[in-house]
């Protein structure tokens, strides 16, 4: 069973999360699936884009594994005159529902496999986009603070399965 946290600020946008359903968009990423090469997982679709980095695992995945919730959700993204992305609260709220959907989907996913890797989803949204990270849970590489209130410019939901 997946743990699930959340900073103050997505608890309280969320409120009690009732998964929604997936965008049609984010519903076809999870059909793709994850890679598991070596000492790491993989997003199927960034399979083969970059080497791992030895030396940071995590950070690698991490980037590897990240993708904009804006770009596989029907939401508003509108320009300042600087041309800065802003989106506005209700959509931020859509893009953090989504994402957490997601993770928890991928999570039951990968842990439905045999011998399954503990793994972590971060799903993060603010004023300028919704971001979604994958990567194994790693004893001395948390790659996160303990205490996700210490993320006071956004929303951040973690998505944790170590069995």
């Amino acid at each position: 069973m997946p743990v699930v946290r959340y900073n103050a600020l997505a608890r309280e946008a969320l409120g009690d999360h009732i998964e929604v359903p997936l965008s049609p968009a984010l519903r076809r990423r999870l059909r793709e699936g994850v890679v598991h090469l070596g000492d790491t997982t993989v997003l199927t679709r960034h399979h083969g884009t970059a080497a791992p980095d030895p030396d940071d695992l995590t950070g690698w995945e991490c980037s590897a594994n990240s993708f904009h919730l804006e770009d596989h959700v029907p939401v508003e993204v509108r320009r300042t005159e600087h041309y800065e992305p802003r989106i506005s609260e209700a959509d931020q709220l859509t893009l953090l529902r989504q994402g957490l959907t997601f993770a928890i989907e991928l999570t039951r996913l990968i842990h439905a496999r045999p011998d399954p890797p503990p793994t972590r989803c971060v799903v993060s949204t603010n004023h300028t986009c919704g971001t979604f990270r994958l990567h194994r849970l790693r004893p001395h590489n948390p790659w996160l603070a303990d205490d996700l209130d210490t993320y006071v410019e956004e929303r951040l939901v973690v998505v944790d399965e170590a069995r």
